[in-house]
């Protein structure tokens, strides 16, 4: 399992102590660690989905117990500094066929990483009170809207087809 989400993983930019997952978790992964899986569109390559902020940041604890290092969700500005100058194709309304596709796939941006935009909006480590920020739009939003880079508050508790999540993993510093 270790070795399978640390190849999954790419340094953040400017912080070698902090790895964001590639991708959203994809659901094989998500059921190793916790057993089941909520997703409404089910498929072991395709990302998580319909799991609240509280799922996700149990899926964190449980990640970092089996890793042995502090994994958590990303912050609003660690998804910025992932996304760089953006992104070129971001599965949307027009050419996703009405759900997610598989984690990894399209193009992925100048530092590595997949589907920032579009695909799955992603929770956030960001949170006021009861609800929590969810970032980059999803697969049900136009092309405009995901090129702004949209984030929005949602409950804590809410669960939706186009919500999932990806990860960071702490390293210590040598």
């Amino acid at each position: 399992l270790q070795d399978d989400v640390f190849e999954r993983l790419l340094p953040l930019p400017g912080a070698s102590d902090r790895l964001l997952l590639k991708t959203e978790v994809p659901q094989s992964l998500y059921v190793l660690v916790m057993n089941t899986n909520p997703s409404r569109n089910p498929g072991r390559g395709f990302p998580v989905d319909s799991v609240s902020w509280s799922d996700a940041r149990e899926f964190c604890s449980r990640l970092g117990w089996l890793l042995g290092s502090t994994v958590r969700l990303p912050t609003l500005d660690e998804f910025r500094v992932a996304l760089g100058d953006g992104q070129k194709v971001a599965w949307n309304q027009a050419n996703s066929g009405g759900h997610s596709q598989e984690v990894g796939s399209g193009e992925p941006n100048g530092a590595g990483f997949y589907n920032l935009l579009g695909n799955l909006t992603e929770w956030t480590n960001t949170e006021a009170d009861d609800k929590a920020f969810v970032f980059g739009g999803s697969y049900l939003d136009t092309q405009e809207i995901n090129s702004k880079i949209p984030s929005e508050a949602r409950l804590k508790g809410d669960r939706a087809r186009h919500v999932g999540f990806r990860i960071v993993v702490e390293q210590a510093s040598p």
